[in-house]
């Protein structure tokens, strides 16, 4: 007369599974890297010395970047950052200290080398960003402008949460107000990253 109904139900789950595992097999491998989901969050120090004369002069600088990445497909994420730099003055600008070079936000593609699963997953990126100086210890004027950046670097995962990398920009600034002129600046920096 027809399969019980307890088997018409088991044989559905086992249907569902058969069906389901593949998908989720595939959703597993397209997060690239190591990571244990498309998202990071994370931050770091970062470090900007100068390639050309610029006004203000600035002696090479310290500070704090915080980031938000997606990554949305296993080569490519982009990133939303903000970062914080102070700077003291050299040259022409010596005595104007406490210049805070800020990226208000900064926006990146990464396109990332590997694909498959690894501990290493490195990348080059291009992005725009908003840029501000403040004024130092002389009240030299508040400066802002666009900027494009170009950079290289890469990401080692501890775990498939935690990662830890370096990257390298450079970034081309257009200055407006305070003075200021365009700014080439190199950019180094370390990242800690948790990935959900």
């Amino acid at each position: 007369m027809g399969v019980p109904m307890n088997k018409k139900m088991w044989l559905a789950v086992l249907l569902v599974c058969m069906t389901a595992l593949p998908a989720i097999a595939a959703q597993k491998k397209s997060t690239g890297g190591g990571a244990a989901g498309n998202y990071t969050i994370g931050m770091g120090p970062i470090g900007n010395f100068y390639l050309t004369d610029h006004h203000p002069e600035m002696s090479p600088g310290i500070g704090a970047i915080f980031y938000f990445d997606y990554r949305w497909a296993p080569e490519l994420s982009t990133t939303t950052s903000v970062m914080m730099l102070m700077q003291n003055g050299t040259g022409s600008d010596k005595g104007e200290n406490n210049i805070a070079f800020l990226g208000l936000p900064t926006f990146d593609v990464k396109y990332y080398f590997v694909t498959n699963p690894s501990r290493w997953d490195p990348y080059a990126a291009v992005g725009i960003g908003y840029y501000a100086v403040t004024a130092g210890a002389r009240g030299r004027g508040f400066s802002s402008g666009l900027g494009a950046q170009v950079g290289i670097g890469f990401d080692y995962y501890i775990t498939k949460r935690i990662s830890l990398g370096v990257s390298d920009y450079f970034r081309s600034v257009a200055m407006l107000g305070g003075g200021s002129t365009g700014l080439f600046a190199q950019s180094i920096s370390g990242n800690f990253g948790f990935h959900f």
